[in-house]
């Protein structure tokens, strides 16, 4: 939990009326004063989706077995033995 400065025990009389002051201008500058924001959705990054629901559907994401070199997880043991060998 945050407090404001101006709730610190044991500043200055001085100190605490410069905060009050600089958080005052702060407020009158704050165009936002009084609005809800609200966040807006970012784009979503297409090829980041894509490549993450293929590697769910293999099963490289949450499968049961994984691969002993580089750790991806995959829905057949056979797949993650032969994941990292050369072929």
């Amino acid at each position: 939990m945050s407090r404001r400065i101006t709730e610190v025990k044991g500043l200055s009389k001085t100190t605490l009326d410069k905060a009050r002051r600089q958080i005052q201008q702060i407020e009158k500058r704050n165009p936002h004063k009084g609005q809800v924001l609200v966040p807006r959705k970012e784009d979503p990054h297409v090829k980041y989706e894509r490549l993450l629901r293929q590697a769910q559907n293999t099963g490289r994401i949450d499968g049961p077995f994984r691969c002993c070199t580089c750790g991806s997880r995959y829905l057949i043991r056979e797949d993650a033995t032969g994941c990292c060998r050369p072929s």
